[in-house]
């Protein structure tokens, strides 16, 4: 979810592998109490390899809970995947975006089936998310904000309740980079 097509981000995997993503989920919350808002849910995510010369890392089709989609194009113009390209298109009819994906691009390279918790803290774009990866032990935390001093300060919070390192690999490098 970027902001002016661009997303500053921080991915963090919990330390404590006896925390449960519940586990997480709830500290997380505890934290942030007067976040604005709260959305849980399961969402499958489609990846594609971006065709040359295309300057795109990848593509990525998100199946939303509620029947559509969201198209994403990424990119590290900056050297990191801290503040990235982000282009996102939501789509209405995301089994035939799929389609149309398929016929350009060939078939996807993969699937990610994510469960996540996600805090929006304010009406300006700052969050933070708790994912678990299908048939993956870890779990995932995820800050975004405007900025990468408040990113840093989510994180410093976060930190004081659990455990984490920083992951600076998307799941797109994580799960398919590899597979080309």
């Amino acid at each position: 979810m970027g902001y002016k097509n661009r997303e500053i981000e921080k991915k963090y995997v919990v330390a404590n592998s006896r925390l449960t993503f519940k586990k997480v989920c709830d500290l997380v919350e505890g934290l942030f109490e007067k976040a604005s808002f709260l959305e849980k849910g399961s969402s499958k995510d489609f990846y594609w390899h971006s065709p040359r010369p295309s300057a795109a890392d990848f593509i990525r089709l998100r199946n939303m809970p509620n029947g559509t989609g969201q198209l994403t194009l990424k990119r590290a113009d900056r050297g990191s995947n801290i503040n990235r390209i982000e282009i996102d298109v939501e789509v209405q009819d995301p089994k035939q975006t799929r389609k149309f994906l398929a016929q350009l691009l060939g078939s996807p390279i993969g699937t990610i089936h994510k469960d996540y918790s996600a805090l929006f803290i304010d009406d300006h774009d700052t969050n933070v998310s708790v994912y678990k990866i299908k048939g993956n032990p870890k779990v995932f935390i995820e800050i975004e904000a405007r900025s990468l001093s408040l990113v840093n300060k989510i994180s410093k919070q976060i930190s004081s309740v659990i455990e984490m390192r920083q992951e600076k690999r998307s799941l797109y490098q994580l799960f398919f980079k590899e597979k080309k």
